[in-house]
This record gives C-alpha cells, structure tokens and sequence, in this order.
C-alpha cells in the first residue's frame, strides 16, 4: 500500500509544583510536587505516499463527506466530545475518531491498538529536489487514551490506496497541471498545503489510578501552505493583484490534476504573504508562505476545497 513510513510516541505527563514556602531554604519539596495525567497525550504520525483515495479517506476526518468534493467550512466544529457519549453534530461538520492498529507493533511482537484517535494535522507536499518529485502526505493523530496491547482482530477491512505505481502516484511534474494563485499561473518547484488544529484532552476518567480521557476539545482548523515559484510577469502580477485587493482578498488558489479524472486543492480566498527571494542556481525564484481564509460574511463558503 502507500504506507512509507510511522512512528507513535507518548507525549509525557508534566510535573508541576505548588508555590515554595515564604523564606524556605528549598525551592521545591516533594509535597509540592504534582503529576499532571491531565496532559498526557499519545502521537500518531502515519506518511503516505501521494494517493487521491489516500487523500479522500484522511479528509474525511477534515468534512465528513465521502462523496464528491470535500469541503471545508469556517463555521465551528462540534465543540467538545464527552467519554461513553454519543456525540453528533452538524453532518458536514463533525469530527470523528479512529482506531490505529500496528499489527505486530510492539517490541514483543503483539498488537498495538490506539484507540479514539482524532486528526490533529494534515499536510501534504511536493518537491521537485526531494523523493524525485514524488508527493508524500502526512497525518498526525492525538489521543488521550493510553494503548491496548494483545492480539486484535479487526472484524473487517477495507484497502486505501492501490499498490504502488508510477503512471498514478501523484508528482510535482504531473499534480501541477494547473497550478495558480489569483487566476495567475505559476512554474513551481514546490509546493505544500497544511490542515492543523490543537487537541485538548478535558479531565480523566473516574478511577484512583485511570489516565485516559474524559473527553476532548478541539480547536478551530488552520489552513495554509508554503510554496517557491519562479519570479516571472505572472508572479509580479500577483504581487500587483494582492496589494490591489487588501492582504489578498478574492485572491484564489487552484492545484490541479487532469481536471475532473483527477484531483484538485482549491480556496476562494488566500492571503499570500512573507515571501523571500531564492538567488538559485536554476533560476530566479520566490518562496512563500499562504493562508487560506474564511469568508465572514458568508459561512456558507467553503475555507478549502479537494
């Protein structure tokens, strides 16, 4: 499968101390000393390469819309989500969670099973100095449930992304088919887009020695990317077209694919911003940061399009 690389870590409870006493001698006693089980935290970070169903399955976890174009809006998510509860929301602006299974994951050789994960960053990224220009997308997952290792049988399976293949995965030089910003087309030699939001574990659960969750928090999504183009007309006229409109108001993104056979990242409003020149070998060019934003006029609008 598309699967290249993982790694999973435990993000370590913090340790935090009450105030020292009025003219102590000692900063710290171990009365003052207090394990924060609230903050503990485990990472999941899984790397694909470039793949439209890889891509279509993680931005479920953006939209919840399997179907068609998969947006994103600048409405709020559902706000909170509770242990044992059936949490439901707005259809298309639910978050969901996930079980990951590293099947023969564990130094011993068992299971590893993180359950209850929620999507915390999405990026995805093309370069044509890196992997021979062949894109990669990687998606981090939080949970604040500590893992189950044992044997685990899931009761199904459904594959993502086909074997591996030249003539489909996704590269710089033919994810580019389209590639513009404010309707100016540009010559890339990179290209990355990232989904990031915070997840905030709320409390533990009852029990003296329990330190999984009681439910999460999560925050609003960021959506932004980075991009080094040639510093040409079209270039110069994006420039011209960003101060024209205000910090890039009705200013577009588009990155496309073969059109409607392929697949496609686009944004109605960008705000371009803290791009540097490139004195390269290969060329004159610019590097440059990008937000997509929201429109708060109509929350009806979509922040990101694939």
């Amino acid at each position: 499968n598309h699967l290249i690389n993982y790694s999973y870590q435990e993000v370590a409870s913090p340790v935090v101390y009450a105030p020292s006493k009025v003219k102590g001698t000692v900063d710290k006693s171990r009365h003052s000393a207090v394990t924060d089980f609230g903050a503990k935290m485990y990472e999941i970070t899984l790397e694909f390469v470039a793949d439209q169903s890889v891509m279509n399955f993680l931005m479920f976890f953006c939209t919840h819309d399997w179907a068609g174009s998969q947006n994103m809006f600048p409405t709020a998510f559902q706000d909170s989500y509770m242990h044992g509860a059936t949490n439901t929301a707005v259809a298309t602006h639910r978050t969901h969670t996930v079980s990951i299974l590293f099947d023969k994951g564990a130094s011993n050789g068992t299971d590893y099973l993180f359950p209850s994960c929620m999507l915390s960053n999405l990026s995805v990224s093309f370069d044509s100095g890196t992997n021979g220009g062949l894109g990669t997308i990687s998606a981090t997952f939080m949970t604040g449930y500590g893992p189950t290792l044992g044997t685990v049988t899931p009761s199904s399976s459904t594959a993502v992304g086909s074997a591996l293949n030249a003539a489909t995965d996704k590269m710089i030089w033919s994810a580019t088919d389209v590639t513009s910003f404010g309707l100016k087309d540009l010559l890339m030699d990179s290209w990355s887009l990232n989904i990031s939001r915070t997840i905030n574990k709320v409390g533990l659960q009852s029990g003296a020695d329990s330190t999984d969750s009681a439910g999460y928090v999560p925050s609003k999504w960021s959506v932004g990317g980075s991009f080094s183009c040639k510093r040409d007309t079209n270039f110069k006229e994006l420039m011209d077209l960003q101060t024209v409109n205000n910090t890039g108001h009705s200013i577009t993104m588009l990155i496309e694919k073969n059109g409607t056979t392929g697949w496609e990242f686009s944004s109605p409003t960008v705000s371009i911003e803290n791009y540097s020149i490139d004195f390269a070998d290969n060329g004159f060019r610019v590097n440059c940061d990008y937000n997509c934003l929201a429109n708060d006029a109509n929350d009806a609008g979509y922040v990101l399009q694939f």
